[in-house]
């Protein structure tokens, strides 16, 4: 009689129900009862792992995106970066470090390579695994600038430049020669960026410049009437927002602008304007919304469609919660965003024992990149 029960119970027991009968009971546990059915039995593991339970709830998370899965990744590990990223678990490594604080731009690859601004060069830093560690090594040098680099945007296997030496310059990504020189701003160009065969910048002398590739001249010059810290084009209406200091009365810091007749199409305006509160940074998430970053110590979202005097084109404000200074943004164009400040980052902390501004951040899937005054730290998300 004992025999024939232990055969009922065996008979009963979740090991012994088909895959496809376990999957469909898995599916009605959450998360946490599916980590730890998981950890009851190499069966369970494999099955508590299938791409079929994790897929929806995966798609629901920060830094998810569907391309993510043609890495190799299953649905599984893909929710337990982004939980790590929600929660603040990560690793913090010292990527590079610099002989002399600077103030570095930096911007992270398609195939895990970093550019980053030192001084009067741009430096390609690739990833290599020796010994069992990953190291970032020095590949290619672009150089020409003669005074420190602002910005610059790497987009279609082009490097564009914008200098404190007043010039802009465009480099070839393979040979790291430099192709073309625009020159015609009177001060230093703070910002820069471009898409198809079109150039923008943004200058200190209260300048946005619109230049073309093909003819290699300055097609519109658009008087901001205050210094311009950053500049955004937005391809898809062929117009440029320009983010400035916020020290001229009646002048919003943010403005929009056509790229073809160089003519303002609107101000983007957030109830009453505190005087210098600039904007440092831009990122636009669609064709009709915009992030920004500001003096003010908060990080709005705006569309572009709200845009009459009466009507406010913020639809989205979040204050930093240390009251610091934001310098710079970036999103995964879906429900996160991370910024970084005169002190602090938002979310992480990168060096805990440095009180560098956060001068400039790049993100994947897996890592957080920070440009700090005395180098780049990566904080890793994958432990």
């Amino acid at each position: 009689m004992s025999l024939l029960k232990s055969d009922t119970e065996s008979a009963r027991s979740l090991n012994n129900l088909p895959d496809d009968v376990l999957v469909a009971i898995l599916r009605f546990c959450d998360t946490r009862s599916l980590c730890v059915l998981s950890r009851v039995s190499r069966n369970l593991y494999r099955l508590a792992k299938d791409d079929s339970l994790w897929k929806d709830v995966a798609l629901r998370c920060v830094n998810v995106h569907p391309s993510n899965r043609k890495s190799g990744w299953n649905w599984k590990e893909l929710y337990k970066v982004s939980w790590n990223w929600t929660h603040g678990y990560c690793k913090d490594r010292n990527l590079l470090k610099f002989k002399f604080n600077l103030m570095p731009w930096i911007q992270l690859g398609r195939f895990r390579e970093l550019y980053v601004a030192q001084a009067t060069d741009v430096i390609l830093y690739k990833s290599i695994k020796y010994n069992g560690q990953l190291s970032w090594q020095p590949v290619r040098t672009y150089s020409g600038h003669h005074r420190d680099i602002c910005k610059f945007v790497v987009r279609n296997g082009q490097l564009v430049s914008s200098s404190m030496d007043n010039s802009i310059r465009s480099w070839d990504l393979q040979t790291g020669k430099c192709k073309d020189i625009f020159r015609g701003h009177s001060s230093d160009v703070n910002s820069v960026d471009c898409f198809d065969d079109v150039i923008v910048s943004g200058s200190k002398d209260k300048t946005v410049k619109v230049w073309s590739l093909q003819d290699l001249s300055c097609v519109h010059t658009v008087h901001v009437e205050d210094n311009v810290w950053s500049v955004s084009p937005n391809p898809s209406f062929r117009s440029v927002v320009s983010g400035s200091s916020g020290h001229t009365r009646g002048v919003s810091p943010l403005q929009l602008w056509d790229i073809d007749s160089g003519k303002l199409i609107r101000s983007l305006v957030s109830g009453v304007n505190r005087l210098g509160a600039g904007v440092r940074g831009l990122k636009w998430e669609s064709p009709h919304t915009l992030l920004s970053c500001s003096y003010d110590t908060s990080v709005k979202l705006w569309d572009v469609r709200l845009g009459s005097h009466s009507v406010s084109s913020c639809v989205l404000k979040w204050d930093d919660p240390h009251d610091s200074v934001v310098y710079c943004i970036d999103s995964d164009g879906k429900w996160m965003v991370i910024s970084g400040t005169n002190r602090y980052g938002v979310m992480y902390y990168a060096g805990k024992k440095s009180f560098s501004p956060v001068y400039s951040l790049s993100f994947n899937r897996t890592s957080l990149f920070v440009a700090l005054a005395s180098g780049v730290r990566m904080l890793d998300f994958t432990v």
